[in-house]
């Protein structure tokens, strides 16, 4: 008869428990997740269409080439107010959230974490990362502008002075961040292209490698294995490599890199079973 009491007991909590991590598991997925996108001077699209038809999952773009009701210096963003641009949009979901950073958008984060560490998100996706800090950066770029073509180089030299012919411009550069070296459509229109130039002014020196213990234990890391930015960032942090992809895996292997999201939003919830 104790034995018998034992083994409803026993089912009992079986039971419980696995209700209650469905439970979670549905409670965890309602959290917003915002969307850090590439740049500076991107905006959302050319990552959007690739996230709109995920289940039980809420994103939110945050778009980072305008100043919206800030007052900024000749309409451009500086570093601090984007980040706490990113802040007030945190505080509108006052409660748990999550954050998928692509490339620059890593930057983003780390900067954000650094200055507000108590905002801290509950799970992270980083994928194609930029370099946690400026030598890394300028290391990694100079090799990739070794990599043009005399005749992409001049269409560049061309287009560059010219800001209405900033996404042209992005997409003759970016095809050297794929593993095909060929032009993706990236939906690039309305970029700022002087952007860049003005962060990356304020931030020098930059290094936020002492923040990446800020992230949460749910982080994943997004490579892919033809991805020149890959070379030197995030090196102890839990990482997927995709084969054959570079700097936009959900463009360039769009089954792939679902399948990777998919496996993170249901895996990271068995770490808290």
């Amino acid at each position: 008869m104790k034995s018998f009491r034992y083994l409803i007991a026993i089912l009992l909590l079986v039971v419980g428990s696995f209700s209650f991590y469905h439970f979670q598991k549905r409670e965890r997925n309602k959290f917003p997740i915002i969307v850090l996108h590439g740049g500076p001077g991107l905006s959302s699209p050319y990552i959007k269409e690739h996230l709109s038809d995920f289940e039980n999952r809420h994103f939110v773009f945050f778009d980072q080439k305008n100043c919206d009701d800030l007052k900024c210096a000749n309409g451009v963003p500086k570093f601090d107010e984007l980040v706490d641009q990113l802040k007030a949009q945190v505080e509108k979901i006052d409660g748990p959230f999550g954050i998928l950073a692509h490339s620059w958008g890593s930057t983003l984060l780390l900067k954000f974490l650094e200055t507000y560490p108590n905002l801290k998100p509950s799970e992270v996706l980083l994928t194609n990362p930029a370099p946690v800090s400026a030598k890394q950066f300028l290391e990694i770029a100079k090799n990739i502008n070794s990599s043009y073509s005399e005749e992409d180089l001049k269409v560049i030299s061309k287009l560059q002075s010219r800001p209405e012919h900033c996404y042209e411009m992005l997409n003759v550069i970016f095809k050297y961040y794929t593993f095909r070296k060929e032009s993706l459509d990236l939906n690039l229109k309305g970029s700022n292209c002087a952007l860049p130039n003005h962060i990356y002014s304020e931030i020098p020196t930059y290094d936020f490698e002492h923040i990446l213990e800020q992230l949460p234990e749910r982080t994943l890391v997004i490579k892919g294995d033809a991805d020149p930015f890959m070379v030197a960032s995030f090196p102890h942090l839990k990482s997927k490599t995709m084969k054959q992809v570079g700097h936009f895996p959900f463009i360039e292997d769009k089954v792939a890199f679902r399948r990777v999201l998919l496996d993170f939003f249901e895996t990271n919830q068995l770490l808290h079973f």
